[in-house]
């Protein structure tokens, strides 16, 4: 632990993160909440089995379709 650490904690104990290393966690996170969004919203037309979609969509129309979602997302969260 350093001055300036981000701490996490829970029951099972204490994670501590380098300031340094925040943005990086935080915009991987992001990237993750969209791609379980998109995922779901597929999953629930019912087309879709999951191996379909993760860990990421061997079908390259879908790779396209995943990756332009993700692309509109994020410059919307950016635009924020």
């Amino acid at each position: 632990m350093l001055p300036g650490d981000i701490v996490f904690g829970d029951r099972e104990g204490l994670t501590f993160i380098p300031p340094h290393l925040i943005e990086n966690i935080l915009n991987e996170a992001e990237i993750t909440h969209i791609h379980d969004e998109w995922t779901k919203a597929k999953l629930i037309t019912g087309k879709y089995k999951s191996s379909e979609l993760y860990p990421s969509p061997p079908d390259p129309v879908l790779k396209r379709e995943y990756e332009a979602y993700l692309k509109k997302r994020l410059a919307e969260k950016k635009a924020r």
